[in-house]
């Protein structure tokens, strides 16, 4: 492997891995509605909360590390990583694997929606 590819595939995982800015975390910051009709509205506040609002609110701390990536923790230290996308006021967000990122500990269960529309 030549010396120069070497290091274009370096650069090229580098850049996969990079550090979330302060810009991506005011993109995120906001009321998100969701996109399957239901009244199940995500918010990430300026102060670290994270509310999903479905028939209760369930409270969690963000923060962003890698670009893509938000990590969502309960007051019990538990975290769990995922992965979003914001284009045109519309953000995408799941675990990585295509399915729900957040599923309260609810009867009957209410899994977060994957698609959000910015409220304005």
């Amino acid at each position: 492997m030549s010396r120069l590819f070497a290091l274009l595939l370096v650069g090229l995982a580098i850049s996969g891995c990079s550090k979330a800015t302060e810009a991506d975390r005011a993109a995120l910051m906001g009321l998100w509605k969701p996109e399957d009709g239901t009244t199940h509205t995500v918010e990430f506040k300026a102060d670290g909360d994270f509310d999903y609002r479905y028939f209760a609110i369930l409270r969690l701390s963000w923060a962003l590390g890698r670009k893509g990536q938000v990590t969502l923790t309960s007051a019990n230290g538990v975290a769990l990583t995922c992965y979003y996308k914001i284009e045109n006021d519309r953000l995408l967000i799941d675990n990585g694997s295509g399915d729900t990122c957040v599923t309260p500990s609810a009867t009957p269960p209410e899994p977060m929606p994957k698609s959000f529309t910015r409220v304005k």
